[in-house]
């Protein structure tokens, strides 16, 4: 049977970590988070909620600034820079989806790249090309401090995506490369996903599809994470057959709590990275 690969108790050592440092900040100072949300989807509203919760229980100040649907562009422009011009905000999160009349990237690309902490804007997406010091989004970022919290190399291993999406597919191929893995990118054009599937030591999967990766694509003791968030029958899963798979796999990462736990995990830790070189020069 495979390890599992928790990423709720990985998240809760790191939260201690990270707790211990805000706590120093709190003495002579305070860290914030804003997230700003136009409209009123209940996805939205219920993660922003979550993240709330986390980030006050450990200290951080969060200021959620909520806008209707019908706000305009100039309006929700405006409250970017104010944001950005605010020196008591550290980190900011633009939560998605943006109403459909907003031009979303004029408004990523206006927030500025050193409280961007989900790499939302074109600043932070070219670092992260370069591999240069900016901010990784956070769902990626998350699943390959899962990887390293359970000494799991990535250096000159084949690393199969599952997804090409804009906000982690793409992005997490790059960081792989950026930790020296050899990546294959599939998608839904891929001939022959199983073949490619079958050449890899790790395979992780974020395309939304439920039951995509089944137990003849994984060979025997690969790792395998999964990011995808589906729902069957009213049940969270993700888009591996965890069951089938956890037979053949070295180490997998259950749905919930494998690489959910960890996306705001790095959220926080963007937030005290944000914090520090804001204030380097002090």
């Amino acid at each position: 049977m495979a390890k599992i690969l928790d990423g709720k108790a990985l998240s809760q050592r790191l939260m201690g970590e990270y707790k211990a440092r805000i706590e120093e900040i709190n003495r002579n100072d305070s860290i914030c988070l804003a997230m700003v949300i136009a409209g009123g989807d209940p996805s939205s509203l219920q993660y922003v909620k979550a993240n709330e919760k986390k980030c006050v229980s450990i200290g951080i100040n969060v200021k959620i600034i909520q806008l209707d649907y019908d706000v305009t562009q100039e309006a929700l422009e405006k409250t970017i820079s104010e944001l950005n011009d605010d020196a008591s905000v550290n980190g900011v999160l633009i939560q998605m989806p943006l109403p459909k009349h907003i031009d979303k990237q004029r408004v990523v690309n206006l927030l500025s790249p050193d409280k961007d902490l989900d790499c939302q804007g074109d600043g932070n997406i070219v670092s992260l090309y370069n591999n240069t010091e900016g901010f990784c989004p956070c769902t990626p970022s998350g699943a390959i401090e899962l990887l390293k919290g359970y000494g799991i190399s990535l250096s000159g291993k084949n690393v199969c995506v599952l997804g090409r999406s804009s906000v982690v597919g793409k992005p997490l191929a790059l960081m792989l490369l950026n930790e020296n893995a050899t990546v294959t990118v599939c998608h839904s054009k891929t001939r022959s996903l199983k073949e490619e599937c079958l050449k890899s030591d790790i395979i992780i999967s974020c395309t939304g599809r439920a039951g995509l990766v089944t137990a003849d694509m994984v060979p025997d003791g690969a790792v395998v994470l999964d990011i995808g968030t589906n729902f069957v029958d009213g049940k969270l899963c993700g888009d591996v057959d965890f069951q089938a798979v956890e037979k053949v796999a070295g180490a997998i990462s259950p749905v919930p709590g494998g690489c959910g736990p960890m996306t705001v995990t790095m959220l926080i830790k963007n937030l005290l990275a944000a914090y520090d070189r804001q204030h380097k020069t002090e």
